[in-house]
């Protein structure tokens, strides 16, 4: 083989072999047995799974023994281990609207002897139906009371119902129709935005609803909710 051509040759081989070399870089690093001894140490830690734990409230409520009534209310027996205490807040009138004023709203906390003293609380709220202040011994009475073993129960009443404040329909109890109508019309105007709507005119009414008043307020809504 001629000069130039073994020169051509070399040339190739330091070629291929400078590709498969690490190139040089301000902080390189190379397969060793050992650790790289610098650069970034990205983490790979797995984030928790599942929701965050229950917090315990970092202000609690003025409490006050009320096992006997609570049960009594109810016409069950006080279980020997569980303990009910009773509370209230008060809280905004109209939180959507911002109208002025607020309302008391009762809660009852049930605890027992194996419930941990810094355990966050579970909250329990049942429907319109019936107040949560009532369903809550019921519920302890059968398999709820397995609960407590890890968290004590927070019984929140809704508005309107059990130990919260009496609330009124105002529109509809002491309004006239034309504020009744102009208010059922915006919520139809708004209904019509929304992908679904259910329209709830049962038993959250109260009961002292003029008669006349109502039944034009069921009719009219009966009568424009496809529209």
């Amino acid at each position: 083989m001629n000069r130039p051509a073994q020169f051509t040759a070399l040339v190739a081989v330091t070629a291929l072999l400078a590709g498969c070399a690490p190139g040089l870089a301000a902080n390189p690093r190379y397969a060793t047995d050992g650790s790289s001894g610098g650069g970034d140490q990205t983490s790979t830690a797995a984030p928790p799974e599942g929701p965050p734990p229950i917090a315990v409230p970092k202000n609690d409520l003025a409490w006050q023994e009320c096992t006997s009534e609570v049960f009594g209310d109810a016409a069950l027996p006080t279980p020997p281990s569980i303990r009910l205490d009773c509370a209230t807040f008060d809280a905004d009138l109209d939180p959507i609207d911002g109208a002025t004023g607020s309302l008391t709203i009762g809660v009852v906390r049930a605890r027992s002897v194996q419930t941990p003293e810094d355990a966050g609380p579970v909250v329990l709220t049942t429907g319109s139906d019936l107040p949560t202040s009532q369903q809550l011994p019921v519920w302890l009475s059968r398999s709820g009371a397995d609960v407590l073993a890890k968290h004590p129960i927070v019984a929140v009443d809704r508005r309107g119902m059990g130990m919260s404040s009496a609330v009124d329909c105002r529109d509809l109890t002491f309004g006239d129709w034309a504020t009744v109508k102009a208010a059922v019309d915006r919520s139809l105007a708004l209904a019509r935005t929304c992908r679904g709507v259910i329209l709830a005119t049962g038993n959250h009414l109260p009961a002292n609803i003029p008669a006349p008043m109502l039944e034009q307020y069921r009719a009219y809504v009966q009568a424009n909710r496809n529209r």
